[in-house]
């Protein structure tokens, strides 16, 4: 099952580190990961945010499930991802604070 990693990036001086705890978390419980931290590591500095999206939300599309990292909320992108998740996916949200 393919699992889309969401969370704050903006703002956010370790979020390498999370996206990578989170992505081994999920690895760990048999899940395949899409880490848009990683996917969009080349990508340059002064990309925008709608062009990052761009790319995130096609991620979230190839994905089975999406998984909402703790404080979300904080982060326009990834409540975009969700509201995409579940609007026009349907597909299931594992909340980090639930699953650990």
């Amino acid at each position: 099952m393919k699992v889309f990693i969401s969370g704050p990036i903006t703002g956010t001086a370790d979020y390498v580190e999370r996206f990578e705890s989170a992505e081994k978390l999920l690895t760990d419980k048999g899940y395949t990961v899409i880490n848009p931290v990683k996917v969009t590591a080349s990508l340059p500095k002064d990309t925008t945010h709608h062009e990052y999206m761009t790319v995130t939300i096609p991620l979230v599309d190839m994905a089975d499930t999406i998984f909402m990292m703790k404080d979300y909320r904080k982060s326009e992108g990834a409540r975009e991802e969700l509201f995409h998740a579940k609007r026009f996916r349907k597909i299931p949200v594992i909340y980090e604070d639930d699953f650990e």
